[in-house]
């Protein structure tokens, strides 16, 4: 799945540029309810702002050292070395990044640093359960042998029993067994005759959840 099937385009963000005052970014940040903005220099993606580091700046100023900070710009402030991606990168490399760095968001760029859109946690999670085809059909987790030809013989099996693949992963719990386990989802009119089927074939079933 590429990332522009869950990104949310610049024209549904909230932007700040790396000129705008911190009193303004404080001020869109929690009117919005945002932890994080991203920040521009013109079109171009420069980093992040995120309202903790405005807090943190905040705290130990007296009040005309306070005045001093909110009315200086955010560039001096924001979050940078933020990892990037294409629009053609995969759903995958931008969960690596959240996996790998603490980083508020993925910001999607073009081949000239232009901001198209950016990709958050939320965004992922949803994709992934689109991928997974959760609350769709029957889900079944069957056990598999590591063998040549054994995903092709589960597939032909749930064929010919007249059910219908809405997805499938294959998930490695790396035992000692040699065993994958396959995550299907089904959309079949007699799941005792899928049952049966599979197990005539030899497939061990895990789980099953209507």
């Amino acid at each position: 799945m590429y990332i522009t099937s869950v990104l949310l385009g610049r024209e549904n963000l909230t932007i700040l540029q790396k000129d705008d005052s911190v009193k303004k970014a404080k001020k869109v940040i929690e009117d919005g309810g945002f932890l994080s903005l991203p920040v521009l220099d013109g079109d171009k993606f420069v980093g992040a702002i995120p309202i903790y580091n405005i807090y943190k700046q905040l705290i130990d100023k007296d009040k005309d050292e306070k005045e001093a900070f909110l009315n200086s710009t955010i560039g001096n402030y924001i979050q940078e070395n933020i990892p990037k991606i294409s629009s053609t990168s995969l759903i995958e490399d931008a969960a690596e990044l959240f996996g790998r760095k603490n980083i508020p968001f993925v910001p999607v760029i073009d081949e000239e640093e232009r901001l198209e859109g950016i990709i958050t946690q939320k965004a992922i999670f949803n994709g992934f359960s689109r991928l997974l085809g959760y609350k769709r059909g029957t889900r079944i987790v069957i056990n598999v042998p590591e063998m040549k030809g054994k995903l092709s013989d589960l597939t032909n099996a749930i064929r010919k029993s007249n059910s219908n693949i809405i997805s499938l992963v294959v998930y490695d719990p790396e035992t000692p067994l040699n065993v994958k386990q396959v995550i299907i989802r089904v959309e079949t009119d007699n799941i005792d005759a899928l049952k049966q089927r599979l197990s005539k074939r030899g497939f061990s079933i895990r789980e099953l959840d209507k």
